[in-house]
């Protein structure tokens, strides 16, 4: 006798990122070779290796707990075992963005906006060291401000370090400080402060002027962090620079232009100039979105209305039907966003219809929305009348039936007469041409008598209804007034 093997449950510990060794074991008391297969893989790392020698990468940055399963056997018999692994958290080091190299002119600050993600959102701290004594280095926050000492051109090499408070990250790059003749060109920019609202391009006028007079050319030296920008050359010194905000943008942005004069033998440039924009929110409007909904004729649906609004919650949202349905109802309920309506379609119809609704955000309504309605055809049962039909006090009489009967999908001459008794009558018997019926009295000794039917249309059936005949000569019937029992068969 076989017995199984027993699969070894196992607990592990690793670090965040690094990986850790497993060997999966297990016994078999009749001391088979025994082979191991991963059942279920972890959910928040990777596996690599082979048999039972495995090693566990946790997910990057996953810290927790995670497992996997799996078999152990001995060809013939398996048990299941699961290893535990608890991730522990480690410090992630911040990573400092790129700075490139920087320059700027003789005289000139620069001020250097520093940037640097860290996984854990820990505070960061900046710092900086330059390897030439004649640029003076200050940090404020994610600020760098680089100040070349009176006069002095050249380069530097400037190292910046992050730091979590524990681990850190560097970067140097090298800050080019240009020659300038102190006579180069002026660029003003009248008009300031600049504020625009969102997704709104804004122009900005810039003026560019040198005191002997030579031509100077004016260039962006600093692209807005959070937009895009064109710059102009309207001729005589007079620029134009349209500033564009990201979509969605809210806050502040700059943009540094310089200009540099073209004809002289020096091509001085003139002070960096940092334009300060304030792109101010706005309110946008709310959104609505078409539908089409498909459903059967006589039936109902319930439809649910969107709306969104990047700055306004769902729960403050109203919807307004602009235009009611036309062949059917719409019930609403409290009109705002993410509802039901219920659409009830007028009885008997099918074909198309629709409405419209909009959104409101308290201030502003979106642009219409159109639910498009399909109401598909079902097949309605025919329709079948009682009637009285006065003989006159003769043996025979014929009546058209067209008048009682009706079917709303086809015409009266597709229906079918159908008798409920055999000879068609109580007592008489009875004759059937297209919609005209013919009742003899033959065999019938009462004054009255009575036809039951229904009609079809070939796959449902109209009511049971009642045709009576008087005024025949006979005697009177007794309990004329007393119910007819018809037998019926009916599929379900």
């Amino acid at each position: 006798y076989n017995n199984p093997p027993v699969a070894d449950d196992l607990s592990v510990t690793t670090d965040e990122d690094t990986s850790v060794d497993i060997t999966l074991t297990g016994s078999d008391p009749e001391g088979d070779e025994l082979t191991y297969e991963v059942t279920s893989g972890p959910s928040n790392g990777s596996l690599t290796g082979d048999a039972s020698e495995l090693t566990y990468m946790p997910n990057a940055d996953f810290n927790g707990n995670d497992s996997f399963t799996f078999n152990v056997s001995d060809g013939e018999l398996f048990d299941e075992g699961t290893v535990s692994i608890t991730v522990n958290a480690v410090n992630d080091a911040p990573v400092l963005t790129a700075i490139g190299t920087q320059s700027t002119d003789e005289d000139t600050p620069l001020t250097i906006t520093l940037f640097a993600s860290d996984a854990d959102d820990d505070v960061l701290a900046f710092e900086a060291e330059s390897d030439n004594d004649a640029v003076t280095i200050f940090v404020d926050g994610d600020q760098l401000m680089l100040t070349p000492s009176l006069n002095y051109f050249g380069t530097a090499n400037i190292m910046v370090t992050v730091s979590d408070g524990f681990l850190s990250d560097s970067d140097t790059f090298e800050l080019i400080i240009n020659s300038v003749n102190d006579a180069g060109p002026v660029v003003t920019v009248p008009g300031g402060p600049f504020e625009t609202p969102e997704e709104t391009a804004l122009a900005i006028d810039i003026v560019v002027s040198d005191i002997d007079g030579d031509l100077a050319v004016l260039s962006v030296v600093g692209d807005p962090l959070h937009g895009t920008g064109d710059m102009v050359d309207n001729g005589g010194g007079s620029y134009t620079y349209t500033y564009t905000p990201s979509d969605g943008y809210v806050g502040t942005d700059a943009v540094i232009i310089q200009a540099q004069e073209t004809e002289t033998e020096e091509q001085l440039y003139s002070d960096q100039v940092n334009i300060q924009i304030t792109v101010i929110e706005v309110n946008d409007p709310p959104e609505a979105e078409d539908d089409s909904v498909e459903l059967s004729e006589d039936g109902s649906v319930d439809i649910t209305l969107w709306g969104d609004d990047e700055d306004t919650p769902d729960d403050s949202l109203s919807i307004e039907i602009v235009d009611s349905p036309i062949y059917g109802t719409l019930e609403q309920f409290s009109g705002r966003v993410l509802d039901t309506y219920t659409y009830t379609p007028d009885p008997d119809y099918n074909g198309d219809d629709s409405f419209t609704y909009r959104v409101f955000d308290g201030d502003l309504y979106s642009e219409f929305a159109t639910i498009t309605l399909t109401i598909t055809p079902v097949n309605d049962a025919p329709t079948a009348e009682s009637d009285l039909v006065d003989a006159e006090g003769n043996i025979e009489v014929s009546f058209d039936m067209s008048t009682l009967i009706g079917d709303i999908e086809s015409d009266d001459s597709t229906l079918v007469i159908d008798l409920i008794l055999d000879g068609g009558a109580q007592g008489g018997t009875v004759t059937i041409d297209g919609t005209v019926l013919t009742y003899n009295q033959a065999g019938n000794t009462y004054d009255h008598d009575y036809i039951p039917y229904r009609v079809s249309d070939g796959e449902l059936n109209s009511s049971v209804e009642m045709i009576t005949i008087y005024n025949m000569p006979g005697s009177e019937r007794q309990n004329r007034d007393a119910p007819l029992a018809i037998g019926d068969t009916v599929e379900v």
